[in-house]
């Protein structure tokens, strides 16, 4: 473990080299921080880069304390706050014939038609947690595809055309992209806003062009989304994800 300090306040992180080529800082939902470095990066170099990103280091274990101290309230009783589309809806749980998922106004409603199965507050919370995250999951692939289809339809012009859009539930990337062509969305990219799904999206399909973050890369980016730094501020402090 390594210690670096900034200001009268200390980071401690971890160091894992790996065969890639640009640096990138995890931040855990413990709090715990992870620098995945090339093999050639000296400790200097890396040290450099987390002193570089520490407001933004900071400011990431700050939200995600007030989160923890949030979800004491448990966010799957009625109460409880959840996001969608950059959106945040208190979520309503009640017994009802038809066991559903929604949104209305304010609102997340869960209505469920087994209430009673349940035994115990936990079962009927991994109940309510399993058919929220179910829900999130169907929304995804619906918005993401809807958000992607002008963007693809745009970028053909570079001769970049995806053989697929996946979603699935990650811990540490926004998106990737595979060797046959594939791009894989997180399923929480469905909670923030409509531009961060689109900043991303645009991101990955100008890996498409150029495979590295070089002025190339980010010139390109800047002429599709003028604004994509703002919409990465904004996703960084929504998803705790490499950056």
């Amino acid at each position: 473990m390594k210690q670096l300090l900034y200001g009268t306040l200390t980071i401690n992180y971890e160091i894992i080299r790996a065969k890639r080529s640009k640096l990138g800082i995890i931040i855990n939902q413990g709090g715990h921080i992870t620098v995945k470095a090339p093999k050639e990066a000296s400790e200097e170099q890396i040290a450099k880069r987390v002193k570089k990103r520490a407001p933004w280091i900071f400011k990431q274990q700050t939200l995600l304390n007030a989160t923890r101290e949030n979800t004491a309230v448990l966010p799957y009783i009625s109460g409880g706050a959840h996001w969608y589309l950059g959106k945040e809806y208190i979520l309503h749980v009640k017994e009802s014939k038809k066991t559903s998922v929604n949104f209305k106004e304010h609102l997340f409603h869960v209505e469920l038609s087994n209430m009673n199965n349940y035994t115990s507050p936990e079962q009927r919370q991994q109940y309510v947690e399993q058919l929220i995250n179910d829900w999130y999951k169907e929304r995804a692939k619906i918005k993401f595809a809807e958000f992607a289809e002008p963007i693809l339809l745009h970028f053909k012009k570079y001769n970049v055309e995806p053989s697929a859009i996946y979603v699935q539930k990650m811990e540490k990337k926004w998106a990737i992209s595979t060797p046959n062509g594939k791009i894989i969305l997180n399923i929480d990219l469905i909670k923030t806003p409509r531009q961060c799904i689109e900043y991303v999206i645009r991101h990955e399909l100008c890996h498409f062009v150029y495979k590295r973050h070089t002025s190339l890369f980010f010139n390109l980016l800047t002429s599709e989304m003028p604004d994509w730094k703002e919409w990465k501020k904004k996703l960084e402090e929504i998803l705790f994800c490499e950056t």
